[in-house]
């Protein structure tokens, strides 16, 4: 039961941990702990304590590194979340725009952010090049990187 906890302890407190790792690795954990399998008093325990940190934690910026990530963007969340639309993200990512520069986003910036959401103009995969950045690395991808490697590494410790 242990070796999920100091798998996240290393990938988090490494050197390339960046919030999308943090978060990504904390719903693993989640992921990981709701296994029905697990002693329900473990269980319990660690959902609870997961479900209590993240209800204190500043959500908002979890959720934009996520979609600021562009190989995951808005793919994690559920198909009906609000966060798969400008209109469910634009609050968040205006609330976030106003704590880091002390002003009130534009207008372009919300255009701008509107095409990212929607993949298009400068924003597109293609644009971004982000296939080129796939085949240039030595890992598939930059999420294999943060995100499936920790679930592979963590799903045969269950």
């Amino acid at each position: 039961h242990l070796e999920p906890f100091a798998f996240a302890a290393n990938t988090t407190q490494s050197d390339a941990a960046h919030l999308d790792v943090v978060i990504i690795t904390l719903g693993n954990l989640y992921h990981i702990f709701s296994n029905p399998s697990f002693d329900q008093t473990i269980h319990n325990g660690v959902i609870k304590s997961l479900e209590k940190h993240w209800c204190s934690a500043d959500q908002d910026i979890f959720i934009l590194v996520l979609v600021f990530n562009p190989y995951i963007q808005c793919s994690c969340f559920h198909p009906n979340s609000p966060f798969w639309l400008i209109g469910g993200l634009w609050p968040i990512f205006k609330k976030c725009f106003i704590q880091f520069f002390n002003g009130n986003p534009n207008p372009a910036c919300r255009n701008s952010f509107s095409d990212y959401i929607a993949g298009v103009g400068i924003w597109s995969y293609e644009s971004m090049c982000l296939e080129d950045l796939i085949q240039s690395t030595s890992h598939k991808t930059v999420c294999d990187n943060h995100c499936c490697s920790i679930i592979e590494q963590t799903e045969g410790n269950m």
